[in-house]
């Protein structure tokens, strides 16, 4: 199921779901250019903030080699949920920098590369890991990332 969508001029659409999975879209040629798959919560620790991964590749949601076990997916999957996309504006085909940014469970912000297909980072925009961040906006010159979170902070 489909969470939420961005749209970037001229031609790319991002679809991010419950389970995770973001799609890129080039929409002139209604062709996937990019599939990505959010970490679950295994890649950042509890009481770290930030993490760099850069070309690490990504981990399947609900994997079940995760230290936490099956028993624990509904918790994954909650932490891998993405519930909100922007693209970075000025960013968009600079091939080696993050130009689509997620947010979603466990307060979590993710920075893509979409042309290469990978993870470059990801920080937790807040200390309670309980909530999700629900809505984002890029400060017109790309300079600053504006998080909204499930709690209304």
């Amino acid at each position: 199921m489909i969470q939420v969508l961005a749209y970037c001029p001229p031609a790319l659409l991002a679809s991010a779901s419950f389970d995770g999975s973001i799609f890129v879209w080039n929409m002139t040629s209604a062709a996937v250019t990019a599939k990505l798959v959010t970490p679950n919560a295994r890649w950042l620790a509890p009481g770290t903030t930030t993490i760099t991964i850069a070309t690490q590749p990504t981990v399947a949601a609900g994997d079940s080699s995760s230290a936490f076990g099956n028993a624990a997916l509904d918790g994954m999957l909650a932490q891998v949920t993405v519930n909100s996309l922007c693209f970075l504006p000025g960013r968009v085909g600079v091939f080696d920098g993050a130009a689509l940014v997620a947010g979603g469970g466990g307060a979590r912000v993710w920075f893509w590369n979409i042309y290469r297909g990978y993870l470059l980072g990801g920080f937790c925009a807040g200390d309670d890991h309980s909530v999700a961040i629900t809505s984002m906006a890029v400060v017109e010159d790309g300079r600053q990332l504006i998080t909204g979170d499930s709690q209304g902070a």
